[in-house]
């Protein structure tokens, strides 16, 4: 028997954001590129830990949260607009390749 006790729920991480392949399909400069991966994937670490364990689970409420979160760690009015661009770009992308199947419940958070 192992030492460890294994949790039978199994945590989201970063990989189901599909930031990489997100960042993959902008048409931009490397540098502008490597801005919006990081400014995603902090938006992305702060949905994981408020319970989000997909993107489609991700609500109003929950990108609210975030935009507070930014806000009470002292970033700029122009720093916090940046970051939610990205994430509404990144959702209008999830949206556009992530269609539901036939018979699928359509994305409507």
């Amino acid at each position: 028997m192992s030492g460890g006790v294994k949790s039978r729920v199994k945590q989201a991480d970063l990989s189901v954001f599909e930031v990489d392949k997100f960042v993959r399909s902008l048409s931009c400069g490397d540098v502008l590129r490597e801005t919006r991966r990081s400014d995603l994937s902090h938006a992305c670490e702060d949905f994981l830990a408020l319970g989000v364990q997909a993107p489609r689970d991700v609500t109003s409420e929950h990108v609210d949260l975030y935009v507070r979160s930014l806000e009470q760690r002292g970033y700029s009015v122009e720093t916090v607009e940046q970051r939610l661009g990205t994430v509404s770009s990144y959702f209008t992308w999830f949206l556009r390749t992530h269609k539901p199947g036939r018979g699928d419940e359509p994305f409507l958070h």
